[in-house]
């Protein structure tokens, strides 16, 4: 959802909410125009922070023998990046703290573990793991395969 949008969302339901409330305020039923406000506010508060949440990105790049995974918001770019070799990484699709817990994607190498995709659903997360599997995969199987030598 864009901001334009959210906004649009946030004044429709906004202004049905208070026309409602000023409805039945007319009427005598005054105590329900401020609950009306609650309302509102805390609907544009909740859109507030899904917009903000929706600003963040992880970017992976496969490049050579290098993975690079950026952290960033949308408008103010990487606030952190790592970079891990090619063939060594290793990526584990690990089952959350708790029993109804969301899966962790984590992506290793020397004994450094990062956790992405953490807004994903678990199908999505799965999907995610197996395509950087067969990224490096690929890579590594290149680098093991030597040039038979004729004698």
């Amino acid at each position: 959802m864009t901001a334009r949008h959210a906004w649009f969302v946030g004044a429709w339901v906004g202004g049905t909410a208070l026309g409602i409330g000023t409805f039945f305020a007319t009427r005598g039923f005054w105590p329900v125009l401020p609950f009306a406000g609650l309302e509102v506010g805390a609907f544009v508060a909740a859109l507030w922070v899904c917009l903000r949440r929706n600003r963040y990105r992880e970017v992976l790049s496969f490049s050579g023998d290098v993975v690079r995974i950026e952290f960033g918001l949308i408008g103010r770019g990487a606030y952190s990046s790592i970079e891990m070799q090619r063939a060594w990484l290793r990526v584990f699709v690990e089952p959350g703290p708790h029993m109804n817990s969301p899966t962790r994607l984590l992506l290793g190498s020397h004994g450094h573990r990062v956790e992405v995709g953490r807004c994903l659903t678990d199908e999505v997360r799965e999907q995610l793991a197996a395509r950087i599997r067969e990224l490096t995969g690929s890579a590594w199987r290149r680098a093991s395969v030597a040039p038979a030598a004729d004698h």
